[in-house]
């Protein structure tokens, strides 16, 4: 059988929400603390179990399209609002960060390669090995549990402290590699192991998009009712709290720990500033750039151990084999003590990168002919949504700013979501993805994502 009729045969016309949960069920690395959306990296889709079409409805009638507000918000506008915007925002960031960032659109190149391999495409078998690199990249965005310990029967009341530790990743063959990876051991005032999580892709993508999911809900907060406005601030706080100190999920909240372990910072919204503009620089960090500060960085001065230190010699290794959560924990170690009481966060994050051996606006350069180049032979793709995405991705990055923590959400292009009616809608305004066909869109990648797993489980 063909594949456009291969294609055809599997197409089910409209997306239902049931279908798209049951499929992207295993490979979903947020689905412990992503309860009410989705996103999926195997076919860029974005869903939001717990929203419905008279949800965003309803966010219409209070929110024009560049997010701007009714003023002052009413009790019962910011129901309805904080119901679906901060929501929007999270998962709306793990797409732009999947699809536009030069870590993005790497794994979208990964992905372009791996679905052209299928032999139905007319892949030939020395293509195939591109299927295995993409199937192993997306398990690995968020390390088996393997990696992460948790003490169950320990007391996780706070106070908590943190140490930082680097071991080694397991090889298939079941052999330490010389690949290292870093962890974050979280202990209670009685020195009880509460948890032992390890500094991920998946935890740099949950800071990001943890970072706009709260800058979005405290602009809602500021433009409430004064009264309101400040019971409802440390309301929220609180929950998030709740959350950070949840032992069972410090895996995906462990950057913004070790950001406010090194700073001493306990205001919430500071260190998620200064989390955000790192995550950022990490995500979007350029081989050269890896190779340049491997080769120069004061490493050994700027986490104050001795040169000959293991630690350093491991560090030093994952620079050069671009472990993405050793540069930000490089990055939150080289911070300026004061960083968090900057009111320009970003000035402390250029101080920073300059004391690890690179400048802010030179990433900018040498990231945006990356993305160039990433971009450019996905735009000319056989896989039309990946074309689509590749465009969407490009302009994205040209958007995002390095130096301002929020992200214009009301200016990229974003796909429609798929809701809990099953129903697909804009969640933010009017854009070049505005009409993407997100049910054909799914079909096709799937498609890819099934001949990559078929063939990753042939390979013994």
């Amino acid at each position: 059988m063909s594949y456009a009729a291969e294609i055809s045969k599997m197409k089910g016309g409209h997306l239902n929400i049931h279908d798209l949960k049951t499929k992207t069920a295993r490979w979903n690395h947020f689905h412990k603390v992503d309860l009410l959306g989705a996103f999926d990296f195997y076919t860029t889709i974005v869903s939001f179990d717990a929203l419905s079409a008279a949800d965003l409805n309803e966010v219409k009638k209070h929110c024009s399209t560049d997010l701007r507000f009714d003023s002052p918000i009413t009790p019962k506008q910011y129901e309805a609002l904080s119901k679906v915007l901060p929501l929007a925002a999270h998962e709306y960031t793990h797409f732009v960060d999947a699809t536009s960032s030069i870590w993005g659109l790497g794994h979208l190149n990964l992905m372009n390669d791996a679905y052209l391999a299928d032999d139905r495409r007319g892949g030939k078998e020395h293509d195939f090995a591109k299927a295995k690199a993409f199937y192993d990249h997306v398990r690995s965005i968020r390390l088996p549990d393997y990696y992460t310990v948790v003490n169950e029967n320990a007391d996780d009341r706070q106070p908590w402290k943190s140490t930082i530790s680097i071991g080694q990743i397991f090889s298939r063959g079941g052999e330490p590699s010389t690949r290292p990876v870093l962890f974050s051991r979280f202990e209670n005032a009685k020195d009880e192991l509460l948890a032992r999580s390890p500094i991920s892709t998946v935890s740099l993508l949950e800071a990001s998009a943890m970072a706009q999911e709260l800058f979005i809900q405290g602009q809602l907060i500021s433009q409430c009712e004064s009264d309101f406005k400040h019971v409802e601030w440390k309301q929220f706080t609180q929950r998030l709290l709740g959350y950070l100190y949840r032992k069972d999920v410090t895996e995906y909240s462990v950057c913004v720990h070790v950001l406010a372990n090194k700073l001493n910072c306990t205001d919430i919204a500071s260190a998620f500033q200064l989390c955000a503009l790192l995550t950022r620089i990490a995500l979007n960090f350029t081989d050269e750039l890896f190779d340049s500060i491997a080769g120069r960085a004061p490493i050994a001065e700027i986490l104050q151990l001795p040169r000959e230190s293991p630690f350093i010699a491991s560090a030093l290794a994952g620079l050069r084999q671009r472990d993405r959560g050793i540069l930000f924990y490089l990055l939150c170690n080289a911070l300026p003590a004061d960083s968090h009481n900057n009111p320009k966060p970003e000035q402390a994050v250029r101080a920073a990168a300059n004391s690890v051996g690179f400048d802010v606006d030179t990433l900018r350069e040498s990231a945006t002919r990356e993305a160039k180049r990433l971009a450019s032979s996905l735009i000319s793709s056989e896989i039309r949504p990946i074309q689509a995405l590749a465009r969407a991705g490009l302009a994205n990055f040209y958007i995002t700013d390095f130096d301002r923590a929020p992200l214009r959400f009301n200016q990229m292009h974003l796909p429609p979501a798929v809701l809990g009616d099953s129903s697909e809608l804009q969640v933010f305004g009017g854009n070049g993805l505005a009409d993407f066909d997100v049910s054909a869109c799914f079909d096709e990648l799937f498609f890819g994502q099934s001949w990559v797993e078929r063939f990753a489980e042939a390979c013994l």
